[in-house]
This record gives C-alpha cells, sequence and structure tokens, in this order.
C-alpha cells in the first residue's frame, strides 16, 4: 500500500486489502495441508495450444534462448513448462515499447505470461522489467484472470531475476493481448482447460531470492 493519490490512508481502505490476502493465505496453507504425505507424482508438461498468429516461436528448453537479441539462455524451466512454444521478442523492444499479440483461436486459450520479479524499493520505478499485474493500483490486472501468481520461480535464465508465472484466459475467437512497456516472457499457449497448479518452484540461481511471496499473490 503505496498511499497513492491520497489513498489508503484509512483502515478502512486498508482493511478488504488485507482480508483479501489473508484468504489467499489460507487457500494456499490448506493446498500445502492437503498434499502433505501424498506420494509426489511427477508433473507432466502442458501441452501447447495450436493459435493463429504471426509470431517467432521457441521451445522452452535448457540451453534456449528467449530473446532475439540476447545471448541469454534458459538454465532450468519448471517441468510443466518444458517443451512449450514461447514467443520470442526482442528484449530492447520489450524494454523501450509496449507490446501485442493478436491471434485466433477456436477453442479457449489460456496464455502463460512470466513476470520477472525484481528487487527494488516501494517508490522505485523499474524501467527496464513489466510489473506484474496488481489490483490495488490497477482495477484491470484481473480481467482476464491474470492477478494471481501460479508458478512461482518458475524459470532460471542466466542473470536474470527470477521468473513468477501467470496465466491469461481467453474464449475461442480473435483477440490481442496487451502489454506494458517492460520486459517479460510470453511463455506460450495452452488449452483452456489446462489446470496450472499453484506452487514455487524453486528455480533461481541466486538464493537469496528465495521468499514465500506466493503464498500470499
Amino acid at each position: 500500500m503505496r498511499g497513492v493519490d491520497g489513498t489508503y490512508k484509512h483502515w478502512k481502505e486498508m482493511l478488504p486489502v488485507f482480508e483479501t490476502e489473508l484468504n489467499i493465505f489460507k487457500r494456499k496453507i490448506d493446498s500445502i495441508k492437503s498434499n502433505a504425505g501424498k506420494t509426489a507424482v511427477a508433473a507432466k508438461p502442458f501441452n501447447s495450444a495450436t493459435v493463429q498468429a504471426a509470431v517467432n516461436y521457441v521451445n522452452l528448453e535448457n540451453g534456449n534462448s528467449l530473446f532475439s537479441d540476447t545471448a541469454l539462455v534458459i538454465k532450468k524451466v519448471a517441468a510443466e513448462l518444458k517443451g512449450l512454444k514461447a514467443v520470442t521478442i526482442p528484449f530492447k523492444q520489450m524494454q523501450q515499447a509496449a507490446k501485442s499479440i493478436s491471434f485466433t483461436t477456436d477453442k479457449p486459450v489460456k496464455i502463460l505470461v512470466g513476470y520477472f520479479k525484481t528487487q527494488r524499493g516501494a517508490f522505485t520505478t523499474d524501467t527496464v522489467y513489466l510489473k506484474s499485474p496488481e489490483l490495488e493500483t490497477n482495477a484491470s490486472a484481473d480481467d482476464y484472470g491474470q492477478a494471481e501468481i501460479k508458478i512461482s520461480n518458475a524459470i532460471a535464465i542466466e542473470d536474470m531475476p527470477p521468473v513468477n508465472v501467470h496465466v491469461y484466459d481467453f474464449r475461442a475467437g480473435m483477440h490481442t493481448l496487451k502489454l506494458e512497456k517492460g520486459v517479460c516472457l510470453i511463455l506460450g499457449f495452452v488449452d483452456g482447460d489446462t489446470i496450472v497448479p499453484v506452487y514455487d518452484a524453486g528455480l533461481t540461481g541466486d538464493l537469496r531470492n528465495k521468499n514465500i511471496d506466493w503464498l500470499f499473490e
């Protein structure tokens, strides 16, 4: 809560936000408890959905680069994401301008978008990475169900911050995914009925970046 434009100055404004975070925390703790003691099942990779889009793709695999203008490569990727067809966009282009991807699909799909989790002060603006959806400052941050982090620390990329995966839901038809200026990852299209688990994959090259934020977001 940053008190933007004179908001969130009174506890009456703060209470609903904290109640929402508490409910999310309880739900995720219950999820952890319900899975306690169960035999671990190997995660199965998601299946890529077929859409019509004028974009370039690269497979999400260790050693591949998601940016067409850098040599930064994937070191590790969560099992569910392996093999997906990620969209490649130049790093510099994303840093300098907003981006959009128009596509057509004959059935519902989900788009998996990766947001880099950077360590910055509360009142500083990141000039490199795209800010993840945040309802407290953007009323449209959940228009496509994208506000919640699904897989935390899902991808480790050489010399880059950890990546959290958010999911955008689209019905059948013609659509345009619009994202503001800033570097992010468009990790691929999957079928609309794909169940994306909520968990921390723990993939980061810097152990200091491991945290429990996913329990509250």
